[in-house]
């Protein structure tokens, strides 16, 4: 077998090899602090957000973008209009996160938004709250 072959093929078996094999994505399932919330992630910016009262649940779809600019990731409720807050990724001490996932997610503005776009709503949406810190408690890929 030529050289330059052989290189080829050990290249090849280094890169099929199980422990250089990229590693799945992370699909990061995070609680809420202060409730049974939970705050799920099924892709890079997408997710549902579980809320619980009692026996009752309730699943609402959100997306997370990044502004323009200063490019901050921000989270939005599908099923409720009016419902924006930024994301901040933090580590355990609480220094902004560049690791993903991180270890806790502050969404500061929600549990004040999500009120006030509930306030009048028929559905029984109100009668639910989510927390405003998150903290991580899984990954599925």
């Amino acid at each position: 077998m030529p050289k330059s072959h052989s290189v080829a093929a050990a290249a090849l078996a280094v890169a099929l090899s199980p422990c250089f094999a990229l590693a799945a994505p992370c699909n990061p399932t995070y609680r809420g602090v202060s409730s049974s919330a939970l705050l799920r992630f099924d892709g890079e910016d997408h997710g549902v957000l579980e809320l619980s009262n009692g026996r009752k649940t309730k699943q609402l779809q959100f997306a997370t973008y990044l502004s323009n600019g200063f490019s901050r990731k921000y989270l939005t409720l599908s099923d409720v209009k009016g419902v924006e807050t930024a994301v901040l990724e933090k580590n355990s001490d609480f220094t902004a996160s560049k690791n993903d996932p991180a270890a806790f997610v502050i969404t500061p503005d929600l549990p004040i938004k999500y009120y006030y776009a509930t306030i009048k709503d028929t559905s029984g949406l109100h009668d639910f709250r989510p927390d405003d810190t998150w903290t991580l408690i899984g990954c599925r890929s």
